[in-house]
């Protein structure tokens, strides 16, 4: 991920891989055949280790702990740097947009997993579009990482959190107070 992130798809090397392993290229060649499949198995590897599973039984612990984690994700050096690099790269591959297009699903679909059990407990409106939802939570985010560099602090979290409750949620809101975002 580090070798990606400062060169992106084109500069990338397996053998600058290999040599930041410390295994050989044919190792990496064995498992990974093209450098996509090899960017592509270290995106999930690293997502499957750093997403949380919210399931607390609170709508909006569960979004304060996802949002959080995200913003953790993409203040990171390494992997923030990593986003930023294959939303461009997949622009110019075909076979990279594939792969990060079913990355991107794979990663909605544990958001919709989260919003449908708060919608089972009866903490979201029955009519909410689940996958619009979503890109309500989650698209500022990625908008102030992605587009303008603005700050992404506790204090802006808790006012989106606040602001999804208030537009999707029902009933009494649980967790912790506006603007704190859980912390």
């Amino acid at each position: 991920m580090a070798e990606y992130a400062e060169r992106g798809l084109d500069g990338t090397s397996v053998d600058a891989i290999a040599a930041r392993a410390g295994v050989s290229k044919a190792t990496i060649y064995r498992r990974y055949p093209s450098k996509i499949e090899l960017v592509a198995a270290a995106m999930f590897a690293v997502a499957e280790d750093r997403a949380p599973k919210p399931d607390t039984g609170s709508l909006r612990d569960d979004l304060c702990t996802s949002i959080r984690n995200l913003r953790d994700l993409l203040a990171d050096p390494v992997l923030g740097r990593n986003v930023r690099m294959i939303v461009a790269d997949a622009a110019r591959n075909p076979e990279l947009a594939r792969v990060h297009h079913e990355f991107v699903q794979s990663r909605r679909a544990r958001s919709v997993e989260v919003l449908a059990a708060a919608a089972a407990r009866g903490e979201l409106r029955p009519d909410v579009d689940l996958e619009a939802a979503v890109d309500a939570l989650v698209g500022p985010v990625f908008y102030r990482h992605l587009v303008s560099g603005m700050p992404v602090d506790d204090r802006y979290l808790g006012q989106l959190v606040d602001a999804f409750v208030a537009a999707y949620g029902v009933g009494r809101r649980s967790g912790p107070r506006e603007g704190t975002a859980g912390t």
